[in-house]
């Protein structure tokens, strides 16, 4: 299978993309922020100043007893604002006040303008005197583009800022009925109260400007949007490297994974991965690793199982062979007892196939199992008395001790837990040494019942309790004949059948010396 996107790539996009998207709307944000604050910075600075314009028209109200000089008189107003600016007011400024400050709108004379020609008194060098609004302030007609390029620049006196003109173009003086006096007329003009002696005798309206006006504001704002994407481009420069570094991080440790499961697919079970990364990596690790370990275990019981099998099947079948090979060669003859002795070597033949086919069926989850309320001491009971005479013959001692309330379910198959049964008892006639004892006890708990076989001497090692359970586990034990040794398979059987019913089975060294079987099954309601 190829890869069309690799796992660091995605890291890559994951970790970048967010951040991406985050500092541009973080731009965006911060420039409209800027820009806003800027406009409400420089709005309310325009409003701050106004405290000095009302100054002014107090002052001529208490010259003049009134505001009745100002009344449509745009040059007199005009005056008035710009002595308020630091001058001292001349209310006697002659009528003939320099009819140049009238202005219609303020945006106007900031369109494109030439230079003024040469040959023009008001601008040349050479003029006799000074025009009368030379130190009140400059022309309509005059630009920052003029200024730039006059070899002689006016002074404007007290009217030192360039931006004070364009506020003084959108001043309206109103009486206190909010009706205009002087000025222009206004769409959302910003209001505040002249008062002489805690009166109101009117208000001066402000039109808020939608634009910055000094280029050296423009010149600021531009250089903090350059800041901001400086700023943006190390942020993005930073997140790529980061995002570098963690998925080289993330998945490095895959392909260690990665080598480490193609080993378990093409049966190496052997190696482990090593990680200390103290997150959910480390417990992947850990899972293949005891993958691996499960794989190997259940590879050598396959061995073993297989190993097993030619073991158990070759000894009968031997035998079968040297017995008909010698009646073939005449050397012994196809008597009544030589027939026996094939019969015999054929039924255990036919008891390993069955044992190992009903192993087999287990393993694949294919044994049949007809469940239905069932009785086991009384499948017990009934079994012991088919098994009475045999167990005395082996000079085993039988010993019961069942509860007086026998009815007791479970939910199970009657034959495999008959089977279950059997095996154990078969095994412990073929161990336990002459003469010995075998108790077999039940015990009633709350939700459950409790079957133990104990026998007398000999047991197994202690090492060796899980292990019996094993498929063709035989433990050697001492003075026991070789012969006497099953095939392995009955104790793995009880197993899967204890576990098919959801019980538990397991071994301990029983209290007569020899080996005890308890088996715990869960009960049902009568």
């Amino acid at each position: 299978m190829k890869i069309k996107i690799k796992i660091s790539h995605k890291i890559l996009f994951a970790l970048v993309v967010p951040v991406l998207i985050a500092s541009i709307t973080m731009l965006f944000l911060t420039q409209w922020s800027l820009r806003s604050g800027f406009k409400n910075y420089v709005a309310n600075s325009e409003i701050e100043k106004m405290s000095v314009y009302i100054d002014g028209i107090v002052t001529v109200y208490k010259k003049r007893g009134g505001l009745g000089d100002l009344k449509d008189n745009r040059h007199r107003w005009r005056h008035v604002l710009i002595s308020s600016e630091g001058s001292a007011l001349d209310m006697d400024a002659p009528e003939e006040f320099p009819k140049i400050w009238e202005l219609e709108k303020a945006d106007q004379f900031m369109k494109g303008r030439r230079p003024p020609p040469e040959h023009d008194h008001m601008f040349s060098n050479h003029h006799p005197q000074k025009p009368p609004f030379y130190k009140e302030g400059f022309p309509p007609e005059f630009n920052e583009k003029d200024m730039h390029n006059m070899s002689h620049k006016p002074k404007f006196g007290d009217f030192k800022k360039f931006d004070g003109f364009f506020m003084l173009s959108r001043l309206t003086l109103y009486d206190k009925n909010k009706k205009i006096v002087v000025g222009e007329k206004q769409t959302t003009p910003i209001f505040k109260e002249i008062k002489v002696e805690q009166s109101i005798i009117g208000y001066l309206g402000l039109e808020p400007s939608n634009r910055i006006i000094k280029e050296d504001d423009i010149h600021f704002l531009n250089k903090q949007y350059i800041s901001l994407l400086i700023i943006f481009g190390l942020i993005l420069l930073f997140a790529i490297v980061i995002a570098v570094i963690i998925s080289k991080h993330i998945t490095k440790p895959l392909a260690i994974f990665t080598n480490s499961i193609r080993n378990l697919a093409i049966g190496d079970y052997s190696q482990r991965i090593e990680l200390n990364s103290k997150d959910e990596l480390e417990l992947l690790a850990s899972d293949i690793n005891h993958l691996a370990r499960t794989l190997e275990k259940n590879e050598k019981s396959r061995q073993y199982w297989v190993a097993g099998i030619s073991h158990e099947l070759r000894t009968p079948i031997a035998i079968l062979r040297g017995e008909i090979e010698a009646i073939q060669d005449r050397v012994r003859s196809a008597t009544d007892e030589t027939i026996e002795s094939l019969y015999s070597e054929v039924i255990s033949l036919n008891s390993i196939v069955d044992d190992l086919y009903t192993l087999s069926l287990s393993d694949i989850g294919e044994l049949q199992y007809q469940m239905t309320t069932i009785s086991p001491i009384m499948i017990l009971s009934n079994l012991l008395e088919a098994y009475k005479e045999r167990i005395s013959e082996s000079g085993i001692i039988l010993y019961c001790k069942f509860p007086e309330e026998s009815v007791v379910n479970i939910y199970g198959d009657a034959l495999r837990v008959k089977q279950l049964f059997k095996n154990i008892i078969e095994n412990s006639i073929k161990y336990t040494l002459s003469p010995g004892k075998l108790l077999i006890a039940a015990d009633i708990s709350e939700g459950g019942i409790e079957i133990s076989f104990s026998d007398s001497q000999p047991s197994v090692n202690e090492g060796s309790f899980e292990k019996i359970f094993e498929r063709f586990h035989r433990e050697k034990i001492f003075d026991i004949s070789e012969d006497c040794y099953g095939n392995g398979l009955g104790l793995a059987i009880c197993k899967n059948i204890v576990e098919a019913h959801n019980g538990n089975i397991r071994a301990a060294k029983s209290a007569l010396g020899g080996l005890q079987i308890k088996i715990t099954f869960e009960t049902i309601a009568v």
